[in-house]
């Protein structure tokens, strides 16, 4: 039992833990957008969804992924999946 869990530890993220990350820290990012806070909040969330929607529909995103999958551990995705901020979070990747 203790094996499985140790080997769980080194494991590499998924491609779907993967996506969740990346998405994660995409919608981080985009809070940072001063130019959305500006907007009325039914703008401002139909904006963000439209600038989400872009980022992870191009291809850099894709390499990313793949990229994430090839290195992210176990350990660092769940650590990234409970950062508070983009910050953070590139800290639980690096």
């Amino acid at each position: 039992m203790l094996v499985a869990a140790l080997a769980s530890c080194r494991g590499r993220a998924s491609r779907a833990q993967c996506v969740d990350m990346l998405e994660r820290y995409v919608d981080m990012t985009l809070g940072d957008d001063p130019a959305l806070e500006r907007l009325p909040h039914a703008e401002r969330w139909r904006a963000r969804d439209a600038r989400r929607a872009a980022k992870v529909a191009e291809p850099a995103f894709e390499r990313a992924v793949l990229q994430c999958q090839r290195e992210v551990s176990l350990r660092e995705h769940a650590c990234a999946m409970r950062a508070p901020n983009a910050d953070v979070w590139q800290s639980c990747i690096e």
